[in-house]
């Protein structure tokens, strides 16, 4: 993501539309201070206070209340859907978090202080930012709030491959994996190869090979390593490291030794 504008408190004065033009590729996030009413795509909504949205780089919009209200706003280009997607949120609905307005709006004014002094990774900084903006909305918005079908999906295959990470050594069958996402076998195999490139076992393999990694530089021992990373059987977990990592786990525990040595 580039964030490439940015005002916190912004007065809007009325009466006001933006058009986007064709191949325009900013989105926009609006977080209202003020009750207000507004049109997207010529659709009349009326917001309420701390109400947050994204904009699509072609959703017009336009200011129809009488009066002149505040909010932040910024603009963004690259993949905002995409990180939006992970916390279960999407473009071009409007968001209700509660009791966030002054959270939402000191990350706001700390993010357009970051893109004027433009310090040392200030683009790291805002996307680590902006990622905090996403968790804060997502984490305090009404459970009513409308939710596409296939956003809901993506968080759950986030959440789910998150816990995977953490506990790779769990039973992670596909058949566990369709009861806790909540959809077919079949499905499974397809969403988790469009998300992740890879299949489910491969990929809780290359997890569990990782996890070995880091005992193996903790000091266990294969046995060890082979029963906390899941495996019944030690020769399967040598045949799986090696083929995942191209040497075995007691030439690998040989190389990070001589490697410590020489520091």
């Amino acid at each position: 993501m580039l964030m490439i504008n940015v005002r916190h408190n912004w007065p809007e004065h009325p009466p006001y539309t933006m058009t986007r033009a064709h191949g325009n590729t900013e989105y926009i996030l609006l977080h209202f201070y003020d009750a207000g009413d507004i049109s997207i795509n010529q659709k009349p909504i009326h917001v309420l206070p701390n109400a947050v949205i994204v904009l699509s780089p072609q959703t017009e919009y336009a200011c129809l209340s009488p009066d002149s209200y505040r909010l932040d706003w910024m603009c963004i280009v690259g993949n905002l859907p995409d990180t939006m997607r992970i916390y279960g949120l999407a473009p071009d609905i409007l968001y209700q978090p509660s009791n966030t307005v002054e959270q939402i709006t000191d990350i706001i004014e700390n993010l357009e202080f970051e893109f004027y002094a433009r310090h040392f990774w200030w683009y790291r900084y805002v996307d680590i930012k902006i990622e905090e903006l996403l968790m804060l909305i997502s984490g305090n918005i009404s459970q009513t709030s409308p939710v596409p079908p296939e956003v809901s999906l993506m968080h759950r295959f986030q959440s789910l491959h998150l816990e995977m990470s953490a506990y790779p050594e769990r039973d992670w069958c596909v058949k566990n994996i369709a009861s806790r996402i909540g959809i077919c076998e079949s499905r499974v195999y397809v969403e988790y190869r469009a998300l992740y490139g890879t299949s489910p076992a491969q990929d809780i393999i290359a997890m569990r090979i990782e996890k070995a990694k880091t005992l193996f530089n903790q000091g266990l021992s294969i046995s060890e390593t082979a029963e906390s990373c899941g495996y019944n059987d030690v020769s399967h977990f040598i045949r799986q490291f090696h083929k995942q990592e191209g040497l075995s786990p007691l030439k690998y525990i040989q190389f990070r030794k001589r490697e410590a040595g020489r520091r």
